[in-house]
């Protein structure tokens, strides 16, 4: 199976239609979003996002979650949380909602 490092890989060794191609990170943003095997902690999504943002920069598009019912009930938000961590981080928007 796939996993980010190897899309990066990819994307630097393959000769893709549009250059500027970004890789977006997917989480299920709660439980019951989906198999409850497959969900993964906010603070342990948030420091994969950053580390992410940090070590490759030029194809890392952000984060979405399944799904944002989810996302923004959670308690800590689980979408709030992700947006924090990548605004702590160096090229990820302005600082506004």
């Amino acid at each position: 199976s796939m996993n980010y490092y190897m899309w990066d890989d990819a994307w630097h060794n393959s000769s893709f239609a549009n250059p500027n191609i970004k890789l977006y990170v997917g989480a299920m943003a709660g439980t019951g979003a989906g198999n409850p095997s497959s969900y993964v902690a906010p603070d342990f999504f948030a420091r994969e996002l950053k580390e992410l943002q940090g070590n490759y920069s030029e194809s890392f598009g952000g984060a979405m979650m399944w799904d944002m019912s989810w996302a923004y009930g959670a308690t800590p938000n689980y979408a709030a949380n992700a947006k924090q961590a990548l605004m702590s981080g160096s090229r990820c928007g302005s600082g506004s909602s």
